[in-house]
């Protein structure tokens, strides 16, 4: 409460003097500042808010556990890495809140949710508050991070409405190397000697309502498969990649594979630095 009411008087004082261009660049011009100013951010979205701050300037050395703001879902992380990163992008700057036409695409019964790429499960997190009773299933191939994936799940109590497949989404089965240990930049490497499995989700995809698809531009394969075009999902939240594009601007790429599976699409702002964040949604019938 005591951080809360700070950063307000922040806030409003920034607002009342028109400060907000000249605070942005004396944050972003130093990884210091502005490693404090989102560990103040991503203090707010948890409770305890102060001892997450705490935490994060010191540098916890183990998974620590908190609850979300406003909801009674508990979030496991990893201090000082990408985990409070994506923290904020989901739940602060709700990246993954889906605008008028995704809802209006979405059926009304629960939903079936396909977590591509689930990292340690924020978006399960925010799919089940967002979405009470949908059914959410979540890959993830790095060990590391389904670890905490499954802690986050067992701390919830989620049974078979949330599951885990610890594997690689990609369009089709075997095995690939992957780089593991990097948080959420981990991706198909084939310089890496961690193999992990590698699972044909386009049938899952076809089957879904909302599928979120996030990993590191192993995405471009379920892009380009006939399937994707001739059976996508009802909803499509996608974060994409240079890496493996089948052209050099990479955005206009996924629009065109998007569009050709009859989908329409919106740029998601705010999007991490080199990538892009697009909803994607069936047109309305009739």
């Amino acid at each position: 409460m005591i951080l809360n009411a700070l950063l307000r008087v922040v806030r409003q004082t920034v607002r009342r003097l028109g400060l907000r261009a000249a605070l942005n660049r004396f944050l972003n011009d130093n990884p210091g500042r502005r490693h404090v100013a989102l560990s103040l951010f991503a203090a707010r979205l948890v409770r305890p808010g102060c001892l997450f701050f705490f935490r994060e300037l010191i540098g916890a050395g183990f998974p620590r556990e908190y609850r979300l703001v406003g909801t009674s879902q508990k979030i496991v992380l990893r201090h000082r890495t990408s985990d409070v990163e994506i923290l904020a992008e989901v739940f602060g700057w709700r990246l993954y809140e889906p605008p008028p036409e995704v809802l209006a695409a979405l059926p009304r019964e629960p939903l079936t949710v396909l977590d591509l790429g689930a990292h340690i499960g924020t978006f399960g997190l925010f799919a089940r508050h967002r979405f009470p009773g949908c059914r959410v299933e979540a890959f993830e191939p790095d060990p590391a991070n389904g670890e905490i994936l499954e802690t986050c799940r067992r701390a919830n109590g989620a049974g078979e409405e949330w599951s885990f497949v610890s594997a690689c989404a990609g369009a089709a089965d075997g095995e690939v190397s992957f780089a593991v240990g990097q948080g959420a930049a981990g991706s198909i490497d084939s310089r890496s000697t961690h193999k992990v499995a590698l699972v044909d989700v386009l049938p899952r995809i076809a089957a879904a309502h909302l599928v979120k698809l996030d990993i590191e531009g192993g995405e471009w394969p379920i892009l380009q498969d006939p399937r994707f075009r001739q059976s996508p999902p009802h909803a499509l939240a996608i974060e994409v990649h240079p890496r493996g594009a089948p052209g050099a601007d990479y955005v206009a790429e996924a629009i065109r594979l998007i569009e050709a599976a009859g989908l329409q699409h919106r740029r998601i702002s705010n999007a991490p630095v080199g990538a892009a964040m697009l909803w994607a949604w069936r047109p309305p019938s009739g």
